[in-house]
């Protein structure tokens, strides 16, 4: 049996979840489900703290992009290590 439960989020969010969900294949119901679901499985509620990337992401993207098309490679772990956690 289901059963109909009503939520109020803003207009602009339900629109954006709606297009999202259908360019998945999946109606916002199907979406709102699977949270449902998971939230009773996991016992836990998981937030993005990242609402949009940062210009800093955008521009670890970019650099690694350009590294991927120039070859860039690393001997080992420790020099791989080296490069992403101090440079």
């Amino acid at each position: 049996m289901t059963v109909v439960i009503n939520l109020k989020t803003e207009e602009e969010v339900k629109k954006q979840a709606q297009v999202l969900a259908r360019s998945m294949g999946l109606s916002l119901s199907a979406v709102i489900n699977a949270l449902l679901r998971d939230f009773i499985q996991q016992k836990e509620i998981r937030f993005s703290a990242i609402k949009y990337p940062k210009q800093k992401e955008k521009n670890w993207v970019a650099e690694e992009k350009e590294e991927i098309k120039s070859g860039k490679s690393y001997a080992n772990t420790d020099e791989l290590f080296d490069d992403v956690f101090q440079g």
